[in-house]
């Protein structure tokens, strides 16, 4: 009966298997189908950017050139017609955002290298569109306490929106020279009060382990890469060493720039133990006291694919073991590559040869049924003879050029190739790490995780060894720039942004909340220069906090569509004026304005219009007694640009060594790199009183005032002096990693009123010894009346931030205290007074206007005293004939020098075209 039972039970298994399996692949089908209309219906994009220099001095010009590229066809991309370029400093701060029309998938400008605010570092040109914001947004890892500050928790949540890669190029940024021509490459940056150095001279080893396929499988042989860099990111060289259950060993040692791979079987349940050594002979490139590590493996899963690629010139081998229930189901492969699908098929075989042609990354998929990823492997195909460089440069001599010699070029690539030229003089160049062309850049870096040094080295030489570095490269920085899942499954994609084609687009709310039960806290009272005794007195929870609360508990939805206006204005063009009804979420498209304008917005109730009149929306927002006029609702803009920066990989801060083959002498390069960073040290660890002589940002007022609205800390209104300063710190620096409300220390004009926080109270009463006030001591001399003018908006011109806050070293940063940050508000002079809206209003900016680059023609105008070009000539507008050439003319500058030539674009079909001469 057993025995018949058990036939039979395995008799309707066996029916059920074929329909399970066509079930199965029918539900892959599906995915598989989602996943191909995915590719080319919600395509990606592409930037990559061209400038003139690769280092600069305070007081020069950035010129660039920008290509933007659709993924899926490769060709100078049709979605996008705007393109936002942003200049960081070195220590993550926001020096300029530009907007950038996009002709073709091309445009240019330039920022200029003030040194009235800014100072020496590795600064950052960050390019992105609109609709790039739609992939790898992730949530920054922040401190809860913050939240409570926000007008809700969805603009808490749209705040700490960070992005995994946008593209960027780091270039070192030196002091301005002392004398006019002098090019020595001093760096000195804005001192800091808190240090994190690390508190040893050891040279501490971080290993990592990357399974191949994504994650370790038990009881499988499967390759494993590794990396091993120290605390500031400098690879290793050395040997790891695992240590099995039965006593048993394998060895590895690094490859390229720390980088090795091994192949192992894991067990299911043990720990498994390695070692690594680093390589002490002379020879080697590590730090002195670089320390041995001691890491475990991770653990591994009982349930899952091994994946193993190879590639060579002819495609991809792929090979895979299943175990556990992934061998008990149907499985499907996908081959993507610009997001793009390649091939699909069922993985019923163990292996899989797929012949390719074109260069780049490959991504490999196994699923299941229900979407489940079981494995994901890059890879990367390389064609014999592949080159990097497709563009020949003539007419460029390797002996030093004469002071104002004139030089002629030719350039030879595609007919009707469009191309940016940069000529710079060779000895106030810099060899740095970031030396990606467009055709690296579209292959290769955009593609993966991360910073690439030098990916040119790649692809320089068709060698097994350099074929086995690429491999190591994708498999440890193998960030998946398409999501499968995203891109398979239903509802797993959100799309935030539409592309804007050719003119700027918003969203907006508009927020219901109670005025008057908020307002008469904060804003109807005077500023008062409270005495320690009555600050004793004062309860825990101060004014502030309490109406932060209150203002909270107050939002409610509407209850039926409101009014909104708009009004866009530009001196000496006629305004744009528009009216529409919105539930709370608005969409705004704005005009093609170049420069500056204004946005007027202000949201009503129809229902108590008075005799159905509109109201006047740009009216003054002051009374005759000098008291605010509140708007009815809480109207902001939803700001989109990405707020944070990413730390600097050790080899976009650092300088590269002297090229062997350099025309320039190993002697002439040191002299004009006389110094590589300037710091201001103390005691290691330690921390020193912080100093004034720089601030981290000069914001204007009223700019400052609308950040800390569209953040979401204030109610679309100016709520006081006292609570301004408090919300500004926090629109501009965050949580700045602290776990718990930083203290924000406030100054009017230079001018310590003597106000403390309730964290300053907290700290002062509880003793706290990492509390030390670091802004002058507190005064009375300010007259009341002078003191109560900062508690309006109409009277304050900026507003200066003071802190020794690194927004890009946030993490690392070991702070023995708190983060210190002072708000100096600044008055206008003479009693001057700007206008203050009831409504919203901003200062936009618009369409940047780029400057010509200055190349003189000394065949026609007498030679000057001095020439102190470093560019030498830039033009981001080159078109090359029917033949594929074009004539460039140019002059040297006052001293003799070599030539450097760089040369980016690409034909009407988007083929990268580059060339240079070093």
């Amino acid at each position: 009966m057993i025995n018949l039972l058990y036939r039979t039970t395995s008799l309707f298994i066996l029916t059920l298997l074929p329909c399970a399996i066509a079930n199965a692949q029918d539900s892959m089908e599906k995915l598989v189908s989602r996943l191909q209309a995915f590719g080319t219906k919600v395509p990606q994009e592409q930037v990559f950017v061209h400038m003139d220099n690769n280092c600069y001095h305070l007081g020069d010009t950035i010129y660039y050139k920008v290509y933007v590229r659709r993924e899926d066809n490769s060709r100078p991309t049709n979605l996008s017609g705007i393109v936002y370029c942003e200049l960081l400093n070195n220590d993550g701060y926001l020096v300029e955002r530009q907007m950038i029309p996009l002709e073709k998938g091309e445009g240019h400008g330039n920022f200029a290298l003030t040194d009235t605010l800014q100072y020496a570092g590795y600064y950052e040109l960050r390019a992105y569109t609109k609709w790039q914001l739609n992939w790898g947004a992730t949530e920054k890892k922040h401190g809860k306490w913050i939240d409570k500050y926000f007008f809700n928790k969805s603009m808490a949540k749209e705040y700490f929106r960070d992005y995994e890669k946008l593209y960027s190029r780091v270039f070192p940024v030196y002091d301005r020279p002392l004398a006019p021509g002098e090019d020595y490459r001093d760096m000195t940056m804005r001192p800091l009060a808190s240090y994190y150095n690390s508190s040893s001279d050891k040279q501490n080893s971080i290993v990592q382990f990357f399974p191949e396929g994504g994650s370790l499988i038990a009881g499988l042989p499967q390759r494993v890469a590794w990396e091993v860099k120290n605390e500031q990111g400098l690879a290793l060289d050395g040997t790891i060493t695992i240590t099995m259950p039965d006593g048993s060993t394998i060895s590895s040692a690094t490859r390229n720039r720390g980088r090795g791979s091994f192949i192992i079987t894991m067990p299911a349940d043990n720990t498994i133990h390695a070692s690594f050594s680093p390589r002490q002979e002379d020879s080697s490139d590590n730090p002195k006291d670089t320390q041995p590590a001691q890491v475990n493996l991770p653990k591994a899963e009982t349930n899952g694919v091994v994946l193993h690629i190879d590639t060579d010139t002819t495609g991809l081998h792929i090979r895979h073991q299943t175990t556990g229930s992934a061998a008990q189901e149907p499985l499907g492969l996908t081959i993507m590559k610009d997001g793009v699908l390649k091939h699909f098929c069922l993985l019923d075989k163990d292996n899989i040869d797929f012949p390719l042609d074109k260069p780049g990354v490959y991504q490999t998929t196994v699923f299941n049924a229900e979407g489940r990823v079981y494995a994901d492997r890059l890879a990367f195909f390389l064609p014999s003879g592949f080159k990097t460089g497709n563009v020949d440069i003539s007419g460029v001599s390797d002996d030093m050029y004469q002071p104002y010699a004139p030089v002629t070029m030719t350039i030879q690539g595609a007919p009707q190739a469009s191309m940016s030229v940069a000529v710079r003089d060779a000895t106030g160049s810099e060899y740095i790490y970031d030396t990606g062309t467009m055709l690296t850049e579209s292959l290769l870096a955009s593609q993966i995780r991360g910073f690439v040094p030098q990916p040119e080295w790649f692809f320089s030489e068709d060698t097994p060894e350099r074929r086995e570095a690429l491999d190591l490269l994708l498999m440890v920085q193998g960030w998946r720039k398409y999501s499968w899942r995203e891109m398979a499954v239903a509802d797993a994609f959100e799309l935030r942004h539409m592309p804007e084609t050719r003119f700027p687009q918003w969203t907006g709310q508009i927020n219901n909340y109670s005025a008057s039960v908020v307002l008469n806290e904060i804003e109807k009272r005077k500023l008062e220069d409270t005495s320690t005794e009555e600050i004793e007195k004062e309860p825990e929870e101060n004014t502030s906090q309490k109406a932060s609360a209150l203002f909270n508990k107050q939002e409610n939805k509407l209850k039926h569509p409101m009014a909104l206006h708009v009004e866009f204005s530009q001196p000496g063009e006629e305004g744009v004026i528009g009216d529409m009804r919105s539930m709370g979420e608005f969409s705004l498209k704005f005009p093609r304005y170049w420069g500056e304008y204004f946005l007027f917005l202000g949201a009503s109730d129809t229902t108590k219009w008075k005799d159905g009149k509109a109201p006047v929306w740009t009216q003054n927002g002051r009374s005759e007694k000098d008291e605010i006029e509140f708007p009815e609702f809480y109207v902001k803009l939803n700001p989109v640009f990405p707020r944070f920066t990413k730390p600097y990989d050790y080899y976009q801060s650092h300088l590269a060594p002297l090229p062997k083959k350099s025309s320039m002498k190993a002697s002439q390069y040191e002299q004009v790199r006389q110094l590589a960073e300037v710091m201001v040290n103390s005691r290691r660890g330690g921390r020193r009183k912080f100093s004034y002589w720089k601030p981290a940002l000069i914001i204007d007022a009223y700019d400052a005032f609308n950040a800390t609205c569209d953040a979401g800390f204030a109610p679309g209104h100016f709520v006081g002096c006292q609570r301004f300063y408090s919300d500004v710190a926090r629109a501009f620096l965050g949580d700045m990693q602290a776990e718990q409300s930083y203290d924000v220390g406030v100054m009017l004009d230079g001018t310590n009123p003597g106000w403390r926080t309730e964290e300053q109270r907290r700290k002062t009463n509880t003793g706290n010894k990492f509390f030390q006030s670091q802004i002058p001591e507190p005064t009375s001399n300010m007259a009341d009346a002078k003191r109560d003018m900062y508690n309006y908006l109409w009277n304050l011109s900026d507003v200066v931030v003071y802190t020794d806050f690194s927004p890009r070293n946030a993490e690392q940063m070991n702070h023995t205290g708190f983060p210190s940050v002072t708000i100096d508000l600044k008055l206008l002079k003479d009693g001057e007074v700007r206008s203050y809206q009831r409504n919203r209003r901003w200062k936009m900016k618009g369409f940047s206007i780029p400057d010509e680059f200055y190349s003189p023609d000394y065949s026609r105008q007498s030679l000057p005293k001095a020439d102190y070009r470093r560019t030498l000539y830039w033009n981001p507008n080159i078109k090359l004939d029917d033949d594929g050439r074009a004539t460039i003319s140019l002059y040297n500058n006052s001293t003799p020098t070599f030539l450097q030539v760089s040369v980016e674009g690409w034909t009407e079909d988007g083929t990268p075209q580059c060339g240079n001469v070093h």
